[in-house]
């Protein structure tokens, strides 16, 4: 899993800009769909990774989860 985040707008209403109006229309403040496109561009090559080497992604997952699972029911 990977959590990806973006920053698109100040952390403060502009002077006169309610609180409410500067966390709810972050879409209408200029920077959004640039921050978006930025999750894209830093995404993207992850996931063409992974699915171009998703043989070997998987093979490593199911190894990963039943190292887990055995972990589990050893300490037990």
């Amino acid at each position: 899993m990977a959590v990806l985040g973006a920053g698109s707008d100040f952390d403060r209403p502009y002077q006169g800009q309610t609180t409410s109006d500067n966390l709810l229309n972050y879409a209408a403040q200029g920077s959004f769909a640039q921050a978006i496109q930025n999750l894209y561009f830093a995404g993207n090559p992850f996931v063409q990774e992974i699915v171009t080497h998703w043989g070997r992604v998987a093979k490593r997952r199911a190894s990963a989860l039943t190292s887990t699972v055995t972990m589990l029911f050893v300490h037990m």
